[in-house]
């Protein structure tokens, strides 16, 4: 009850996919799932800034400002998510994974709540979300903290193999056994699944087999591109240590160059005026990337 009016509980579920570098949520409506969207687009970066102790943004505003404000950005929480006695300290105070987590959470109820497209009749309260397969009892169970932080009662955790399974099997008649390969931004697992039909068309899914790395997706191409870049930059007159005081813009340009190579042979990364040398000139990144020196670079 607030201020005498008795607050009207959403009778949707919330469905959250809250990864690593993005996150994205739907709901099931008119017999059909719809993504929610979030500042114009159907993902959110999973990123939370703080402006000072007591202004938070989140999305894609938090994630520009990583560039300039680093120490204050946090970006690939998720991978910290169980992780004990793990925290981060920004303007004094030290928040858990569990309390960062739920600030982008709460930034995509708020965008549901808000929605244009999307009438929830009542405050969302339910949730089902989305976990690797190989997550630990300790990170499924701060994700549920997370969620509970966010005001959320998580009514199911599926494993995102799973969720890939259904979303792929959906309507079939037969029987089979599906493969899932989920390489995300922090997080590998390979699973076998086997779908069961039942005589109502439903079906059941039961994991055979799974295994992966729970640190290890696109967050770490991007290092390895940024190394790969650098490397590159030895002969300019700038030292390596510099270089990495502008490790963000770094990255921003690892990550588009690791898009690129998924079409090309090979791209050219510029960034003009990345850092001051010793005489105050300000110096560019101005070099080649070949896929085949990436592919080398990650091999391991």
């Amino acid at each position: 009850v607030i201020m005498g009016i008795v607050e009207t509980k959403s009778s949707y579920v919330l469905g959250i996919d809250l990864g690593t570098s993005t996150s994205i949520a739907s709901v099931y409506t008119k017999g059909k799932s719809r993504i929610i969207k979030i500042e114009g687009k159907e993902y959110i970066p999973s990123v939370v800034s703080f402006l000072d102790s007591d202004t938070i943004i989140v999305g894609a505003q938090a994630k520009g400002r990583a560039i300039i404000d680093s120490e204050n950005t946090i970006e690939s929480i998720k991978r910290h998510m169980g992780e004990e006695g793990y925290t981060v300290k920004v303007f004094n105070e030290e928040y858990t994974p569990q309390q960062i987590s739920a600030e982008i959470i709460q930034r995509i109820v708020e965008a549901a709540m808000n929605s244009e497209d999307f009438d929830s009749k009542g405050k969302l309260k339910y949730a089902v979300i989305c976990v690797p397969a190989n997550f630990t009892d300790n990170a499924k169970k701060a994700t549920i903290e997370a969620a509970e932080i966010a005001g959320l009662e998580v009514l199911y955790l599926l494993e995102e193999p799973v969720a890939a399974a259904i979303r792929y099997g959906f309507n079939s008649s037969k029987d089979q056994n599906i493969l899932v390969y989920d390489l995300g931004g922090g997080t590998f697992d390979v699973c076998i699944l086997k779908a069961e039909t039942e005589e109502e068309g439903n079906a059941n899914y039961e994991i055979l087999a799974k295994e992966g790395i729970n640190k290890l997706g696109g967050d770490d191409f991007d290092r390895k591109l940024m190394e790969l870049i650098l490397d590159t930059q030895k002969d300019q007159g700038v030292s390596r240590k510099k270089l990495k005081e502008a490790m963000q813009k770094l990255k921003e340009a690892a990550e588009m160059t690791k898009i690129e190579l998924s079409e090309a042979d090979a791209c050219n990364v510029m960034i003009p005026n990345i850092i001051q040398n010793e005489k105050g000139e300000w110096l560019n990144v101005d070099v080649e990337i070949e896929r085949e020196e990436f592919n080398d670079r990650i091999e391991n």
